[in-house]
């Protein structure tokens, strides 16, 4: 970000420089502004991350989602938790029969299986998620090691999805946006009001040292020649 000061235009930046201590007062702001900036967001992110890590919500419908978008292991791991295969086995198809009363037999429809099976699937984690399965059996120890190992893996995705698009906007926000708003106010707060209460206009629009020396400087060339200049003309008339 101090790229940025040293980005302005050029010959804005020029002219600033020309006065030391108004671009001195200018960078210390600059600064200030950016270290506060910096540790806020800092303290936000961590916060933010720590909220997750500290309240799960596990029945959160986009970490079901994660689950159905894992591998078949960790699927099958923690849907035997409810015993889905149960669940899934017990299906029978609805039988239609035909004016004469026989019953027709449809050709299966693999993608309103397939469909069903998810619905199925996605019920059963969220009651297993939200502790509504209301199974008497208790998991065995390694089961539930199993269990909430998977459960860990799926989470651990899940909130960094979640962080690696937040984190970037949060960045973008406050140290892109909101700092250049807050720059512009802070100059004005900080430098020139302090300078108008202060009477001290005059003091900081004092060029440095060094710029008085080159436009002498560059006087005293251009005076030399314009001089040889002139003596060359007289040099021509004559």
């Amino acid at each position: 970000m101090l790229k940025v000061l040293n980005s302005i235009d050029v010959n804005l930046l020029d002219t600033l420089r020309r006065y030391s201590k108004l671009y001195e007062d200018v960078r210390k702001v600059f600064e200030k502004l950016l270290e506060e900036n910096v540790n806020n967001i800092k303290e936000f992110i961590t916060s933010y991350i720590e909220s997750y890590q500290e309240c799960i919500n596990t029945a959160n419908p986009d970490f079901i989602s994660e689950i159905l978008k894992s591998d078949d292991t960790i699927q099958e791991e923690i849907l035997a938790a409810v015993n889905i295969k149960k669940h899934e086995s017990d299906y029978k198809p609805e039988l239609v029969l035909n004016p004469t009363g026989r019953p027709i037999f449809r050709i299966p429809d693999r993608m309103a299986q397939t469909n069903r099976l998810k619905t199925v699937r996605t019920h059963m984690l969220k009651q297993l998620l939200s502790g509504l399965n209301n199974q008497d059996i208790p998991l065995e120890s390694s089961e539930q090691i199993k269990l909430h190992k998977y459960l860990s893996q799926c989470y651990f995705e899940y909130i960094r999805k979640i962080v690696r698009d937040f984190v970037p906007k949060r960045v973008v926000h406050k140290m892109v946006n909101s700092f250049l708003k807050n720059l512009d106010k802070r100059l004005n707060e900080e430098i020139f009001q302090t300078y108008l209460k202060e009477n001290k206009i005059g003091e900081v629009l004092i060029e440095d040292e060094s710029i008085i020396n080159d436009r002498k400087d560059v006087e005293i060339k251009l005076d030399a020649v314009g001089k040889a200049l002139k003596t060359i003309v007289d040099i021509r008339n004559c």
